[in-house]
C-alpha cells in the first residue's frame, strides 16, 4: 500500500505528462495487469479514472486560483488539448471551464 501511495504522489507531480499503466506499474515495480488490479482494488478505481480525475481536480484549482488561458492550464493537466479538457470538464462537473470560472468571478463580484 505505500509503495501505492507513493504512485500517487508520482502522479501528482507528472500531471502534465504522459501516464500510462505501463509507467505507473514500473514506479512500484509490478507487471502492469497486476498492477491495475491492486490498484482498483486498493483506490476503486482504475489507475486511468485516477488521472483522470486527479487532472479534472487540478484544472478546477488552476481554474479557481490562476488567470491562465484555458489550452495552458489544459496541457499543464495533460489533456491534449483545450477541446478535450473542455470535454471532460463539462461532463464531471456539468458546466465548460470557461462557464465555471465566468460563474466564479460573478460570484466575487456579488459580494
Amino acid at each position: 500500500l505505500s509503495r501505492l501511495k507513493s504512485t500517487l504522489a508520482w502522479i501528482d507531480r507528472h500531471l502534465d505528462a504522459e501516464i500510462t499503466n505501463a509507467v505507473l506499474a514500473q514506479q512500484v515495480g509490478l507487471g502492469e495487469s497486476h498492477f491495475r488490479h491492486v490498484f482498483a482494488r486498493a483506490f476503486g478505481v482504475s489507475p486511468n479514472q485516477y488521472v483522470q480525475q486527479r487532472r479534472l481536480e487540478r484544472a478546477r484549482e488552476l481554474l479557481t486560483l490562476t488567470s491562465r488561458p484555458i489550452a495552458h492550464i489544459a496541457s499543464d493537466c495533460g489533456f491534449a488539448s483545450q477541446s478535450y479538457l473542455t470535454t471532460c470538464f463539462k461532463a464531471r462537473h456539468g458546466v465548460t471551464p470557461a462557464r465555471f470560472r465566468r460563474s466564479l468571478r460573478k460570484s466575487k463580484h456579488a459580494r
